[in-house]
């Protein structure tokens, strides 16, 4: 069987919404195992940028990657969506600013980072 695991990750999405960083996520694989402290913050646009979780004492090395660039796209995609859905229910809810979630569902239209970007931080941490 050819299943892509990524299909079927669990997103658990902490909300912290102060400053630059926007939520702490949590990536969990059928039960088995988890991948914290992934974080999304802003990216130099000011729109939503999911990260995996890295080692500042060795230059920001990532602790997880995904091999295929189009997986990490497309599961990227899936975070900050599943982020935006659960901030504009927060919103409703009053707990925080229509502000806040204007100036950052603008992601959906756009490619928040680059492959040339991505190329640019593989190469930094390296």
């Amino acid at each position: 069987m050819n299943k892509n695991i990524l299909n079927s990750v669990k997103i658990n999405i902490d909300m912290r919404c102060q400053n630059d960083l926007l939520a702490i996520v949590t990536l969990g694989f059928e039960g088995k195992f988890e991948i914290r402290c992934c974080r999304i913050t802003r990216n130099k646009n000011g729109l939503p940028w999911f990260q995996p979780p890295s080692l500042r004492e060795q230059g920001w090395k990532r602790c997880f990657v995904v091999l295929k660039k189009e997986d990490w796209h497309k599961l990227s995609k899936r975070v900050v969506e599943k982020f935006l859905k659960e901030l504009e229910l927060r919103v409703e809810e009053g707990i925080y600013s229509r502000e806040l979630f204007e100036g950052l569902k603008d992601y959906q239209d756009k490619e928040y980072i680059s492959d040339e970007d991505i190329n640019k931080i593989d190469k930094t941490v390296a």
